[in-house]
Order: structure tokens, then sequence, then C-alpha cells
């Protein structure tokens, strides 16, 4: 009986160990990647902006829902069917008439027993990032040429 209680309670111990330290981690997973597109900013913008053209890209869906802010920002949303919440991807963009700087962040909400993985959807998410600003560099300037 001993053996069983103290099996209970170290079991218990860990658990709530666990919560604990997951409770102390941030609640969003932020990821930011940048590349810079020799092409001018308008014309980058208005690629970016066609989710038509992201379709090979698995961070966004078609029924991402899409929001224009002034100052060059483009903010595509979705809701994650994995973990029930609502996936932010923001594009960001800066530069002048020869060439625009591309930023692309990524916030997920995590729920608190994800907490634990950040670097587990890092993995996942940066190569996609990275592979889906690369694609968009090439055909943005492959048209500018």
């Amino acid at each position: 009986m001993k053996i069983l209680k103290f099996t209970l309670i170290t079991f218990l111990a860990v658990v709530i160990l666990f919560f604990a330290m997951a409770l102390l981690l941030p609640s969003v997973n932020y990821i930011e990647r940048s590349i810079t597109i020799h092409a001018p900013v308008e014309k980058v913008y208005s690629s970016f902006s066609n989710i038509k053209e992201w379709n090979s890209v698995s961070l966004l869906q078609k029924d991402a829902a899409v929001k224009y802010f002034p100052d060059s920002i483009i903010q595509f949303e979705r809701v994650n069917k994995d973990i029930g919440k609502t996936v932010y991807v923001t594009v960001k963009f800066s530069g002048n008439v020869d060439e625009a700087v591309v930023t692309l962040i990524y916030e997920t909400p995590l729920p608190l027993v994800m907490r634990m993985m950040t670097s587990k959807i890092e993995e996942t998410t940066v190569p996609l990032m990275e592979e889906s600003l690369a694609l968009q560099k090439k055909s943005i300037e492959a048209i500018n040429q």
C-alpha cells in the first residue's frame, strides 16, 4: 500500500510540475523570417496579397481570411483544426523602388499542454516559411526582369 501511495504522489507531483512549467512559458509561438526581393515594393505587395499564389504553401489555405492594413501589412488568419485556435500569418513590406524587404511572421496561440513543444513547431514551420519566401522571391524576380 505504501508503494502505491508513493507512486501516486510521485505521478501527481510530476503532472503538477509539468503544468506549472507550462504556465511559465509563452502562450504564443512567434516565428519571424525576412527576405530581400529585387523588385519594387508595389509589385511585391500585389503578389503577396493574392492568396491564390500562396496555394502551394501549407502555412495558408484557401479559406484563410485576409486583412489589409495601411503601411504595407497583410494578415492572413485561419483556424488550425489540430489545436482549435486561430493562427496568424502576417506579411510586412518595406523597401524602395529597387528592392523590397518582406518579413513573414507566424503566430500560433498555444494551448497549455502544447507550450512545451515549441521547438517541434518551429522544426516544421521554419522550413515552410523559408520555402514560401524563396518561391515568392523567385517568381517575383522572374516577372520583374
